[in-house]
């Protein structure tokens, strides 16, 4: 390097405000490095901000929030519609049949003789794939009218 320029990095370097390293680690460090550049980590930290290492994940979290919950939301609609095809893709007491569009319409009724571990409508996007369908087994496919005679006293 030219000495030029590295004499213009020691002063730089040597005039730097000494402030706290950003991860909350309490280690006072300067806030440019030895080629005059902005620091806010000490290195030693091997990358890691955060001494909680579930932090990454909740401060990703928080800054992709709307993207998440499209996300949440696509998967959602995409697993409804893949139960409702494969448990026939019509309403087992009116025989309202699903037409590519109608998939709010479609609830599935958990049979009596069986015992219900979870909710499927709640628990699309929290469940594995594999315990949906164990869970739907127990179910027959209903559209919303037929769901919420089935589940109404008559008046």
């Amino acid at each position: 390097m030219i000495k030029s320029k590295q004499k213009y990095f020691d002063r730089i370097y040597s005039e730097a405000k000494t402030v706290a390293c950003a991860c909350g680690c309490g280690i006072l460090i300067k806030n440019k490095d030895r080629h005059g550049r902005n620091k806010r980590f000490i290195s030693g930290h091997n990358g890691r901000k955060y001494k909680d290492p579930k932090q990454y994940q909740r401060e990703w979290n928080r800054r992709n929030k709307v993207a998440r919950y499209l996300w949440k939301m696509k998967r959602h609609r995409r697993l409804k519609v893949e139960l409702i095809n494969l448990m026939g893709g019509e309403c087992s007491k009116c025989g309202l049949k699903y037409s590519g569009k109608n998939a709010c319409v479609f609830h599935l009724h958990h049979r009596p003789k069986f015992k219900k571990i979870f909710e499927i409508g709640n628990q699309l996007t929290n469940k594995a794939w594999r315990h949906i369908l164990k869970e739907a087994k127990k179910c027959i496919l209903v559209c919303s009218n037929c769901h919420e005679t089935m589940h109404s006293a008559e008046f």
